[in-house]
Parts: structure tokens; C-alpha cells; sequence
């Protein structure tokens, strides 16, 4: 099981290495932290930290997102996903290693972001690292799902981009429309949008982590019905 994940996981990074636009796409959060400076630039440093803080993780998270909505869509196109199925490839081997390295990403800009902007880690505390990390595990969980139930790079790009809007700019809808925020609790992304824009006030355990966790729940549900799904079609087609 770990020779077939390792294996998979390295084809990841080769097949994103070689691909300029996925590669550009991973590095995007940068140049939108470095405009957001820019268009915060008047405002007193602190402030203009809060601002990038409070919208730059689901940005981060959109982006890294739709990178691995392509590169699973790509593999059905040209049939790789089949054949890895068909070698005896497992569910959960082809999960953790499509998984791992955008989770891996988005743990380096979680760090690197507060890291640039000055603010300490510790001040974060671990509810940053904790409401991040659940929040991903369910955005990235549906971005894969996304991928496999696509045929072909276009279908993927038709679900993923929508999809993608709502991740990144959620938090952002919520600054202006409270009304909106109420119905953003119910979402997976609630307590991301709840802990960004009050972070010194956020209690961990409130109504939108319940939701999230089922999130998490209903997400894997439909990771494993999406792979079953293509191996009994690909078995059919065999």
C-alpha cells in the first residue's frame, strides 16, 4: 500500500511540475496577497494585516483546490484513473495520495502567510490551525470528488470554477450581508468565515463546527461512492 501511495503522490507532483498553468495557479495566493497589500497600503499596518488574514486562507484554499480538480480530470480523460483501478489501485490509497499534496500546500501558505504579514503563530493559536485544517480536509475532499465524476478538463473547469468562487469569497459575502453569514453557518464553510472574521472573540465549539463535521462525514461518503462508482464502470467497459 505505502510503494503504491508513494508512487502516486511523486506522479502528482511530476505531472504539476511539468504543467506551467497548474504550477502558475499553485503560486497565485501570492501575487493576490502582494495586491491586496497594495490596495490596503493606506491603512495602518495592523489593520491591513486583518483584512489579508481575513480573506486570503479561502482564496488559498479555492485555488489549490481547482489545481487538483484538473489533474484528476485530466487522469479520466486519458483513462489513467482506469487503468490505476483496473492494477489494483485501493480507494483509500488513491484518496490520501491525491490529498496529501494540496493539504501539504496549504499548510506551507497557512504558516508562510501569517509569517509575512508579522503575525505571530502563537497569537493564532491552535484554533487557526484547527478550523484551517478541517475546512480543507472537507473543500478538498469535494474539489477530488469533482474531479472524478468529470469526463474530460471541461467538465471539470464548468463544476470546479463556480465551486471555487464559493470557497474563496464566502467570507467576504459574509463581511457585507449578515443575513447571509447566518446562512453561510450552515455550510462547510461557516466556522472558516466565523473564525476569520472574529478571530480574537471565536470559541471553537460553536453551532457551524457541528455542520462542518458533518461535512467531513458526508464528504468522504461521497469520495468512496465517486471512485466505487467509475470502477464498477470502468469493470463494465473492461
Amino acid at each position: 500500500m505505502f510503494k503504491q501511495f508513494k508512487a502516486l503522490l511523486w506522479l502528482r507532483w511530476e505531472i504539476i511540475a511539468a504543467n506551467k498553468t497548474l504550477l502558475v495557479q499553485l503560486f497565485l495566493p501570492v501575487a493576490m496577497v502582494l495586491l491586496y497589500q497594495f490596495m490596503f497600503s493606506k491603512m495602518p499596518s495592523d489593520q491591513s494585516s486583518d483584512m489579508i488574514m481575513a480573506t486570503m486562507p479561502s482564496i488559498i484554499l479555492g485555488f489549490i483546490g481547482t489545481t487538483i480538480t484538473y489533474l484528476i480530470a485530466e487522469e479520466n480523460e486519458k483513462h489513467n484513473l482506469t487503468s490505476l483501478q483496473l492494477a489494483g489501485m485501493g480507494s483509500l490509497e488513491y484518496l490520501l495520495a491525491n490529498l496529501t499534496l494540496p493539504l501539504v500546500i496549504e499548510l506551507v501558505y497557512l504558516i508562510a502567510l501569517p509569517l509575512y504579514l508579522g503575525v505571530s503563530l502563537s497569537s493564532l493559536g491552535l484554533t487557526y490551525a484547527v478550523v484551517n485544517l478541517l475546512t480543507a480536509l472537507v473543500a478538498l475532499g469535494l474539489f477530488i470528488f469533482i474531479g472524478i465524476i468529470c469526463k474530460t478538463q471541461t467538465q471539470a473547469t464548468i463544476l470546479s470554477l463556480p465551486f471555487m468562487l464559493v470557497v474563496a469569497f464566502l467570507p467576504f459575502f459574509a463581511m457585507m450581508d449578515n443575513s447571509l453569514k447566518k446562512v453561510i453557518d450552515f455550510t462547510f464553510m461557516g466556522t472558516m468565515t466565523n473564525y476569520l472574521l472574529d478571530r480574537k472573540h471565536y470559541q471553537l465549539m460553536d453551532k457551524s463546527l457541528i455542520f462542518l463535521l458533518l461535512w467531513l462525514v458526508l464528504t468522504g461518503a461521497l469520495l468512496f461512492w465517486g471512485l466505487r462508482h467509475h470502477q464498477l464502470q470502468s469493470e463494465k467497459k473492461a
